[in-house]
């Protein structure tokens, strides 16, 4: 279906008229080109019926526009698709992640429960939250961008890390930082460069290759977890601010104990205990799955006419949005 609304869809005629515009009137030899009216009929012939194919096919067969479906005939589609997941959680399990699937399962559980008792689809306000927090770990970046406190090559791998998640919260494309960051790249290049050239002077090309990912891994998660610090005291001012709304600051509240969660988790990481290393990264790939079938059954439930398309854009967004999370937390 989608090979054969391409091709009706595509460019027609472009490559016919090319060729036509090639055939001389006459050869070299001064005889006039064979059947030159003939051929010039005929593909005439086929970009006009390619045309008119196109415009009475293309209505017939292409998606028609969801109408907006009733908000509780799409809030128990949500539902379904998060029993789905718990479902397709449960079979797959092992002895191995357990532990792990289990927590998942009552993440989405408890998913369930706040949507039955808030009877709503999106959180406009965490949204506006979570960007507000995406706007203070950019701008603290370039600061410590300025004072040569993070290499420009570091910040810049970060900036845009966090204005593809941005962009996944506002459904449009990340520019504006990764715009930014190249300005802010342009004017630290030549101290970068400079960096670079004593690097391999001393330890040759390849051993600064290796030092400078390692380097640079290294900082990248310093640079991490110096946001997560960060943008915590800023939600915690935010809490303290008597003018913040009750929904707004227990939003902040809980992203302050996700940030800690992350930072205790960051120090668990760096210590001697495998078999917490180990829970963590089973419980980031069982994340990881849970969200690849939380995909699927938003594709089905869109199939079915279950969800409408906006709805269905929006969780998928959302999805891709958690995933960036869990690639960097797995890096």
């Amino acid at each position: 279906y989608d090979a054969l609304l391409l091709s009706l869809t595509g460019a027609k005629g472009a490559i016919t008229l090319a060729v036509l515009l090639t055939i001389p009137v006459s050869l070299a030899s001064g005889q006039l080109f064979p059947e030159r009216d003939l051929i010039l009929f005929l593909a005439s012939g086929v970009i006009v019926l390619s045309l008119l194919l196109t415009n009475i096919a293309v209505p017939l067969i292409a998606p028609k526009k969801n109408d907006a479906l009733p908000p509780e005939s799409e809030l128990l589609a949500i539902l379904d698709i998060y029993r789905t997941v718990i479902y397709q959680l449960a079979e797959s399990v092992g002895d191995a992640d357990k532990m792990a699937t289990n927590e998942v399962i009552r993440h989405y559980t408890n998913r369930i429960s706040t949507m039955r008792e808030n009877n709503d689809c999106t959180d406009p306000i965490e949204d506006a939250l979570r960007i507000r927090v995406i706007d203070w770990d950019a701008q603290h970046t370039l600061e410590l961008i300025d004072e040569n406190k993070v290499s420009t090559i570091v910040g810049l791998l970060y900036l845009n890390q966090i204005s593809h998640i941005k962009a996944r919260i506002e459904h449009h494309n990340p520019i504006r930082w990764e715009l930014r960051s190249i300005f802010t790249l342009i004017r630290h290049s030549m101290g970068a460069k400079k960096r670079i050239r004593q690097i391999k002077r001393t330890h040759g090309w390849a051993a600064s290759k290796r030092l400078n990912r390692r380097t640079a891994s290294f900082e990248l998660r310093g640079l991490m977890f110096e946001n997560l610090r960060y943008t915590s005291e800023q939600l915690a001012e935010l809490c303290a601010d008597p003018s913040s709304d009750e929904d707004t600051r227990k939003l902040a509240e809980q992203m302050i104990a996700e940030f800690q969660r992350r930072l205790n988790r960051g120090h668990t990481r760096r210590s001697p205990n495998n078999a917490q290393r180990h829970y963590e990264k089973q419980l980031l790939a069982t994340q990881a799955r849970a969200l690849a079938f939380e995909r699927d059954a938003i594709e089905a439930a869109l199939n079915k006419g279950a969800l409408s398309r906006e709805r269905a854009k929006i969780m998928r967004d959302n999805v891709a949005m958690m995933e960036l999370d869990i690639e960097d937390q797995l890096e």
